[in-house]
């Protein structure tokens, strides 16, 4: 599971856009974890496909919902993985306002189908040319 969890954290840490290793093309890291089929573009479908593995890394009692802690596992799982967003306000703050976006029914759970629906909202932030597909164009390459 500790392995599980390790290889989507390097999703969610690849997820931040901005953020590039010196020497590296804005948005390659991204592009890596996201584009399934290695096309060079990351769709809706394989943003869903992604967030479905995420969730199920994260659901420790797999009982088919990210509770409060969970879900913070996620945010917690990113700060460990990016320490230069340390201090951003990433779990405390932030992590409120992502549960209270993911979670339409505002059960204080999120199940697997609101979690990988959350995914339009990805597209929507990442895809800055508004093609239906992002490609390291989105990232300024």
């Amino acid at each position: 599971m500790k392995t599980a969890v390790f290889t989507l954290a390097a999703c969610l840490a690849a997820s931040i856009a901005g953020a590039q290793p010196q020497g590296r093309v804005p948005g390659e890291q991204f592009m890596v974890m996201w584009d399934l089929d290695g096309d060079g573009t990351v769709t809706l479908d394989e943003i869903r496909e992604r967030r479905a593995d995420i969730f199920a890394g994260f659901d420790t009692d797999e009982d088919g919902y990210l509770d409060d802690e969970e879900f913070a596992a996620i945010d917690e799982t990113r700060a460990e993985m990016r320490p230069e967003d340390a201090g951003q306000g990433g779990t405390g703050v932030q992590q409120r306002k992502a549960m209270r976006i993911v979670d339409t029914d505002r059960d204080r759970l999120i199940s697997l189908s609101e979690f990988v629906n959350a995914g339009s909202f990805w597209m929507k932030r990442f895809d800055t040319n508004g093609d239906g597909v992002i490609t390291e164009v989105d990232f300024g390459s």
